[in-house]
């Protein structure tokens, strides 16, 4: 969702939407399940669709789109593009832009990339994609198929035996997420960054190793597996890959293993040790990693995810100012961690103009107990 700071030009926009679904082939494609297994095909119609839905304020805003969300997207034979598009009209003249899309199609990065096309496209930006589904299809069929990456991958599943949530095991995903925010102070964001240069590490790689820390010992355990979310938009050697040049989904959630039994100092090099050998091996693809585990028991790929994202995207619509605020991420598997903006006094990754803000997400039908950072 973007929060704009004043009324937009509906038509404008609503055939802003419609170019860029025009341009971007991924938001143009329906499903089918078939014999040989699920297929899309890139259709020629884009028309979008924009209501305008007039709310008394934002507590009602923020229910109708919890009640949008909440209509699963049809992805059999026939149904339309998993996407959908708003404008809700809040009493003071402001507008907030809904944009919800299943993970099919665009992955987060993608959902920013979108966006800014969308907001491009109304100021008359030239631009557009610089690749091709077929392309991103064909790269990412070669990058999975290698022999180093199941050679890396087989041995290290042949370790998770166990299962890392908090709660202690493994449940489907509740409908609904319970979902806690909180907003870091100064003080707070000095701590992390000033302890970051103490160790010698950046802040990001101190924040992940953490939390992983924090969830393993909140868990009884000597050691814990936390998702972390790659990008794969790019490759050591290659440079820029396909995925980057159009909205598609490329991001892939791997286990990094985090030690809870070490030194501070012991724990933080063993989780960047970690997350190197990852990064080497990052497009072997995570429901792939889960399908070989349960071939060989009952273990678990990790427990609680958790996502940094060093920046707030800020959007402009002519003389509108619009901010761009996650609502959703998508089912929970087990908990997830988010981390948002930089730090004060950190080396930014990206220009920030908001607080940091932390928040965490976790299954309703997970334990009860605590599992977010102290003092929250």
């Amino acid at each position: 969702m973007v929060e704009l700071s004043g009324p937009v030009d509906v038509d404008r926009l609503r055939a802003a939407h419609t170019a860029a679904y025009t341009e971007f082939e991924q938001l143009r494609v329906t499903f089918e399940v078939t014999p040989e297994g699920p297929r899309q095909q890139v259709g020629t119609s884009a028309e979008a669709t924009l209501p305008v839905v007039t709310v008394a304020d934002e507590t009602e805003a923020d229910a109708w789109m919890r009640a949008d969300l909440a209509r699963p997207f049809d992805l059999t034979a026939g149904a339309p593009v998993p996407l959908r598009a708003a404008l809700l009209a809040l009493p003071d003249g402001r507008t907030w832009w809904y944009h919800a899309a299943h993970h099919v199609l665009l992955d987060g990065y993608g959902a920013q990339q979108l966006l800014r096309r969308i907001a491009e496209l109304h100021d008359g930006t030239v631009g557009g994609p610089t690749s091709t589904l077929a392309e991103v299809i064909a790269e990412d069929a070669e990058a999975t198929a290698s022999a180093a990456a199941d050679a890396f991958w087989e041995p290290r599943l042949a370790t998770m035996a166990d299962v890392v949530a908090v709660a202690g095991r493994v449940d489907a995903p509740a409908p609904e997420a319970v979902r806690r925010d909180a907003v870091l102070d100064d003080a707070q964001q000095a701590r992390i960054t000033a302890g970051a240069r103490r160790l010698g590490v950046g802040w990001t790689d101190l924040v992940t190793a953490a939390v992983g820390a924090y969830l393993a010992r909140v868990a009884n355990l000597p050691r814990t597996r936390i998702g972390v979310p790659l990008m794969n938009r790019s490759q050591p050697g290659r440079g820029r890959l396909a995925a980057a040049g159009t909205v598609c989904t490329a991001m892939n959630v791997l286990p990094v293993s985090v030690p809870a039994d070490l030194t501070v100092a012991e724990a933080l090099a063993a989780t960047a040790a970690d997350q190197r050998a990852v990064r080497q091996h990052p497009f072997l693809r995570q429901e792939e990693l889960l399908r070989r585990l349960r071939r060989i028991g009952d273990g678990q790929l990790f427990g609680a995810q958790l996502n940094l994202v060093p920046f707030d995207l800020e959007l402009t619509l002519g003389e509108v100012v619009g901010l761009v605020r996650n609502v959703t991420a998508g089912p929970v598997e087990d908990m997830t961690v988010c981390l948002r903006g930089t730090p004060v006094d950190a080396v930014p990754c990206a220009s920030s103009s908001t607080p940091t803000r932390a928040s965490t997400v976790r299954r309703s039908s997970t334990s009860t107990s605590s599992a977010c950072w102290p003092g929250w």
